[in-house]
């Protein structure tokens, strides 16, 4: 049975994974940071990703509606395309 933090209700195999995900498994091995300092700030990492992968989705929903709004026959743009013309020896016209 893995041993839990009173405090921060981490087991140390969570708080060695959080520390590596952060960069700081060596520093916690050697005593620099406690379990709850890794969990608090994992947990803020964690908080972090999700407000950043919500507004991520509200852009690209927001992305949606406008492109949805445009009028994509309005859009469309004809071009005519010019070609050289240039003649051989036999009198052919190549493009």
């Amino acid at each position: 049975m893995s041993k839990i933090c009173t405090v921060c209700g981490y087991d140390k195999s969570r708080v060695i994974a959080d520390a590596r995900a952060l960069g700081l498994e060596e520093d916690f091995s050697n005593g620099l940071y406690s379990c709850c300092q890794i969990a608090r700030w994992a947990d803020e990492q964690w908080e972090a990703w999700l407000e950043a992968m919500q507004q991520d989705l509200e852009a690209a929903s927001a992305r949606d509606s406008i492109v949805e709004a445009v009028d994509l026959d309005a859009a469309l743009v004809y071009v005519r395309k010019h070609r050289q013309k240039f003649s051989d020896k036999n009198g052919r016209r190549d493009v």
